[in-house]
């Protein structure tokens, strides 16, 4: 055998020996988005630069329903690409992030084990408490603090509007101060602004 040939030989044993099973899956309406891209994120990461062509295409299969009409649509070539293009395509045309900051992974953690980890009918018990265990051990690993978690709660739960929330958070630089929450909170309750701009009419009523 030739050398040539011996090598495409070889080139294709490594092909059949990459972990294809783990490709997710992604189902509209029942795959977590931040989860996927994180999964392919860390294949991308790990998958051998030679191969990378083929990564994103046969992901990309693995989508279903109105997923897949939405990926059909990519430029093949596009997907095909040698490195982590593909795949990073692939994740933001599925509406996920490639690559998300600290301050966005960590109020991530904050909602996933403050309120996105909830037994499920058909889970065990042990299942469950490591579920649990996983999402508070990511949690604590980025040094949150009570009164994190408390400030973060607080504003979680107001009647805030979401661009009132994201505001909050824009002006306090993305930490999550309880004091300055407070303070933040109690000011965009004020009336002072309405009643200055001649809306007082406009106030929200107690029923």
């Amino acid at each position: 055998m030739s050398a040539g040939g011996a090598e495409a030989v070889a080139s294709d044993e490594k092909l059949t020996q990459l972990p294809w099973a783990a490709i997710p899956r992604f189902t509209p309406g029942t795959t977590d988005v931040t989860e996927y891209a994180k999964k392919l994120q860390f294949l991308a990461d790990m998958w051998p630069k030679e191969h990378l062509a083929q990564l994103a295409p046969r992901a990309a299969l693995l989508c279903e329903g109105t997923a897949l009409k939405k990926v059909i649509r990519l430029p093949p070539e596009k997907l095909k690409a040698n490195d982590q293009t593909g795949v990073k395509l692939l994740v933001t045309t599925l509406g996920g992030a490639w690559g998300k900051t600290a301050l966005e992974e960590k109020y991530d953690y904050f909602e996933k084990a403050l309120y996105g980890t909830v037994q499920k009918a058909d889970e065990t018990n042990d299942s469950y408490l490591s579920r649990h265990d996983v999402q508070f051990e990511e949690l604590l690993a980025k040094g949150t603090t009570l009164e994190e978690v408390r400030a973060y709660v607080l504003l979680r739960q107001s009647q805030l509007t979401t661009d009132d929330r994201k505001k909050i958070v824009v002006e306090l630089g993305g930490t999550l101060d309880y004091a300055r929450v407070c303070s933040s909170i109690r000011l965009l309750g004020s009336r002072f602004f309405a009643d200055l701009q001649g809306s007082r009419g406009g106030a929200k009523k107690k029923v």
